[in-house]
């Protein structure tokens, strides 16, 4: 962070115990870059770090790493507005999990990529260790809009909506659907299970 002199009617936020996410400094950042080019990176987030910074720590973060690791140039292409040191996560995995993510490297790249995500032009898969089996096949779960809008990332999910949430036709309005396919699975000891899910 670069030297700055701070007006003396700013308020100041001092962390003394910030969360620390030391999976920023692994030694294999060059293995986990699977795709460059002049607007986005494609990069295998190790676990226990997060694409979105957190309130006290700004500097252990996907984005922030990735750049000091490789010591990327800070601009460069000045067109573009490239800049490598504020990259932008695109998509997002928990930060408990390792995982491919999208990041744009400039402005028109992230609002390209936002239209991709919202048109549903980009698929998701992962693997899930779950305490049971399931076969083969699309799921579809409901969610409350107000829960997400409220700030809840895991809304409460429903395979119908319940009778008691609908009092008028408008109630319906407030409701989504999430899909998900189980396209393969494979029994695990122990009674678990691993399965390849896909989403949009």
């Amino acid at each position: 962070m670069e030297p700055m002199t701070i007006p003396i009617d700013t308020v100041l936020r001092v962390f003394p115990n910030p969360e620390r996410f030391k999976t920023c400094y692994v030694e294999d950042w060059d293995e986990r870059i699977k795709k460059v080019d002049r607007d986005f990176v494609v990069v295998d987030k190790p676990p226990l770090l997060p694409c979105f910074a957190h309130v006290t720590n700004g500097k252990e973060v996907l984005h922030r790493c990735l750049a000091d690791a490789l010591r990327v140039r800070t601009v460069q292409e000045v067109e573009l507005g490239m800049d490598d040191r504020n990259m932008t996560a695109m998509t997002h995995i928990d930060e408990e999990v390792s995982g491919l993510v999208i990041l744009a490297r400039h402005e028109k790249a992230r609002l390209v990529c936002e239209h991709w995500l919202k048109d549903d032009k980009c698929v998701f898969e992962f693997v899930a260790i779950c305490t049971k089996n399931l076969e083969k096949g699309v799921y579809r779960h409901f969610y409350m809009k107000t829960e997400v809008q409220a700030g809840n990332k895991t809304p409460t999910l429903y395979d119908n909506i319940p009778k008691r949430a609908i009092r008028k036709r408008s109630d319906y309005e407030d409701w989504n659907i999430v899909t998900m396919e189980v396209v393969a699975s494979a029994e695990l000891d122990g009674g678990y299970a691993a399965m390849r899910i896909r989403t949009e």
